[in-house]
């Protein structure tokens, strides 16, 4: 077992993914899906084991295949700092959890609690809803932004600067208390949308997430 580094244990995944394997081929298979697309969860199910080439991308399978136990034990893997990166999506904070074979197959649940861009993308595209992959684009956009600007906003504000006032340099402290108690998660945010922007395919596509960005930092300024 490797100890969690800082996840919360009952965060909402935003990708849950159930895989088998075959201990007697090595061979994996797609048993599960589940994408959080943001108003509503989609789920895909297999009504029979379908190996995972077939269902998910190359360049997902490449990143997730360090994660994967390669042995036969229980085990569980929780990994806050991992960063999974494939050309429309960033994931991070992954939990894996293999469970003991029965009959000669073995249970795998991978879940990741931080994800930007087109969750969809992981799959290859015959399983994919096209219709609901832009809105979870711009949303995953803006909630990235969003989770930036608020310990800075919360900064911003406090009443005035005068050195010689207590109460101001408490709420001053205070704030900077909470932005360092917080930076990794901070960091981190920011690394998952630095690589989100720079992994869209073109400006088309980037458009409408840097619109909805723009919208909602707007609107946090006019709340101040």
């Amino acid at each position: 077992m490797i100890a969690d580094r800082g996840e919360e244990p009952n965060a909402r995944c935003k990708l849950s993914i159930s895989l088998t394997r075959d201990m007697e081929t090595g061979a994996w298979f797609a048993d599960r899906i589940e994408l959080d697309l943001g108003d509503a969860r989609n789920v895909t199910s297999f009504s029979r084991p379908t190996p995972i080439a077939s269902v998910f991308s190359a360049e997902f399978i490449e990143e997730l295949t360090p994660f994967l136990p390669d042995s036969a034990e229980a085990t569980m893997l929780v990994d806050s700092n991992a960063v999974l990166e494939t050309p429309r999506l960033v994931l991070g904070s992954i939990r894996v959890a293999a469970h003991q074979p029965m009959h000669g197959i073995q249970h795998v649940v991978i879940r990741f609690r931080k994800a930007l861009g087109l969750a969809q993308s992981v799959l290859r595209p015959k399983h994919r809803l096209e219709s609901a992959t832009l809105t979870a684009l711009e949303q995953s956009a803006g909630e990235a932004l969003l989770n930036l600007l608020r310990p800075c906003i919360d900064l911003a504000t406090v009443d005035g600067i005068d050195p010689s006032d207590e109460r101001i340099g408490r709420q001053v402290a205070e704030r900077l208390e909470m932005l360092s108690e917080n930076k990794e998660e901070l960091a981190f945010f920011s690394y998952l949308l630095k690589r989100y922007i720079e992994n869209l395919p073109d400006a088309d596509a980037r458009a409408p997430a840097l619109e909805h960005m723009r919208r909602h930092n707007l609107a946090a300024a006019m709340a101040r």
